[in-house]
């Protein structure tokens, strides 16, 4: 019964990566789409909640954010297909 509990388990986990990785692929598409006015505006709010993000961690206010699977999956393709990725972090 363990063997079946641990493959239902396991194939939830990589329906949810798979779901998440698709969702990045239509925002990246949507972004495509976008003007870079409104590209710039998301980018200066993502910035800013990252810096709000690491001062409360400096402060010791919230722990250390944890990445999902599909997140840290996205970086490893990032950084094989960017050259400068480690610009974008």
């Amino acid at each position: 019964m363990t063997s079946l509990q641990n493959l239902l388990w396991h194939a939830r986990q990589t329906v949810q990566v798979i779901w998440q990785l698709h969702k990045y692929a239509v925002a990246f598409f949507l972004a495509l789409l976008q003007p870079k006015a409104v590209l710039a505006a998301r980018l200066l709010a993502a910035e800013s909640q990252l810096t709000v993000c690491k001062h409360r961690i400096q402060q010791k206010k919230d722990s250390r954010p944890r990445f999902t699977t599909a997140f840290r999956i996205l970086w490893v393709v990032l950084s094989k297909c960017l050259v400068c990725w480690q610009g974008c972090i």
